[in-house]
């Protein structure tokens, strides 16, 4: 890629975009473009000098974002905490309506045609049987964080020990999800068990049932 050697003062009419300076045309610059060696250390020390001014600002921004990010964090753990009882109780009843989808199918799916697996209620529920292949998933019994944190702890033990891609990846540092399942499939034996390392469960191919909100997978 061919640079311009005009000097990067020199904008438009020569002058400082920001101080309205006309450049020195001295040794290392002739007529406003950079001449010799000289001209491109000088030039070189302006751009030394405008990036270190970026990164202060960069160091600034990233202290106030963290501020702000800290607020955040309060506010989700406040919500976190006055949500507790509701999510306690929806799952509660969550529970019951699939207990008698699991002893009732026939009345659940009544007047529906033959082949419909799924009835939407007057309460904007949706209850379905659904057919699903055997998988991992997050453990349904912990919080996201919960599963992470000990999905994560796992593979960075472990990841060294494998014959396998990365189960981690930096910045930040998070779990690869799918190669962790691409190498928990292959190290499964038919002859034995699956193992299920901490944070994730495996679910056996079979019938799903689900209760739904609008929206929801």
């Amino acid at each position: 890629m061919t640079a311009p050697t005009e000097h990067p003062d020199t904008a438009q009419d020569g002058a400082d975009p920001d101080t309205g300076e006309l450049p020195d045309d001295g040794p290392g610059w002739v007529d406003g473009r950079i001449a010799n060696l000289r001209g491109m250390e000088e030039a070189g020390r302006k751009v030394v000098e405008a990036e270190a001014q970026i990164a202060l600002n960069e160091a600034a921004a990233e202290a106030e974002l963290e501020t702000l990010a800290r607020k955040v964090r309060l506010v989700r753990e406040r919500q976190e905490k006055a949500d507790g009882p509701f999510r306690a109780r929806a799952e509660r009843y969550r529970g019951f309506m699939l207990g008698f989808m699991d002893q009732n199918r026939a009345e659940v799916l009544r007047g529906l045609p033959a082949k419909t697996k799924s009835r939407t209620l007057v309460c904007g529920l949706t209850v379905a049987y659904r057919k699903h292949e055997g998988g991992y998933r997050w453990d349904q019994s912990k919080t996201p964080a919960e599963n992470k944190a000990a999905l994560l702890a796992w593979a960075l033990k472990h990841e060294g020990e494998m014959e396998s891609p990365n189960l981690t990846e930096p910045g930040p540092i998070q779990v690869r999800l799918d190669a962790v399942k691409a190498r928990l499939d292959a190290l499964y034996d038919p002859e034995q068990p699956r193992f299920t390392p901490p944070g994730l469960e495996y679910v056996p191919p079979g019938e799903s049932l689900t209760v739904t909100t609008k929206g929801e997978k």
